[in-house]
């Protein structure tokens, strides 16, 4: 390889990193993908043949994608995108359909539909309690008992 990598190398790289992002929605390693994309344009072009200044420009790039465009993509397609779209189930009751043990999960009933459940207060909720779904977390519900 001579002291570089070659521009197929850094595509693939790129593309597993955009697909890795796909599947976390964390908007850090789709970054990272487009940068080793951008190095691998470069790279191919000839401009930089050298390992260290495609490791110099892979860096760069990564670095003004993350501080420029990181905030702004997780605004628009972030997890908390979703979450204004549910927040019309808050203060509504829903009843346990599986028991929500303390700090884990569980499921509650809510308009003919099971949803994945967690306490609110951390504490345990047992299977039948009448519940306030507290907060939309993506598609979890945070709830606590409804006082009688």
């Amino acid at each position: 390889m001579s002291g570089n990598i070659t521009p197929e190398i850094w595509a693939i790289i790129g593309l597993v990193l955009i697909v890795l992002d796909m599947l976390t929605y964390t908007f850090v390693f789709f970054f990272f993908g487009i940068s080793a994309l951008l190095t691998a344009l470069i790279s191919w072009t000839g401009l930089v043949k050298s390992l260290s200044w495609q490791l110099v420009f892979f860096s760069a790039f990564s670095l003004v994608s993350l501080v420029v465009f990181r905030k702004w993509a997780k605004q628009a397609f972030g997890k908390n995108k979703g979450a204004a779209e549910y927040s019309d189930l808050v203060g509504q009751t829903a009843y346990v359909a599986v028991k929500i043990p303390a700090g884990g999960e569980g499921k509650v009933s809510f308009r003919g539909s099971d949803w994945l459940a967690h306490s609110a207060s951390g504490g345990e909720i047992e299977q039948g309690a009448k519940v306030v779904i507290e907060e939309v977390e993506g598609i979890k519900l945070k709830v606590s008992v409804k006082p009688n």
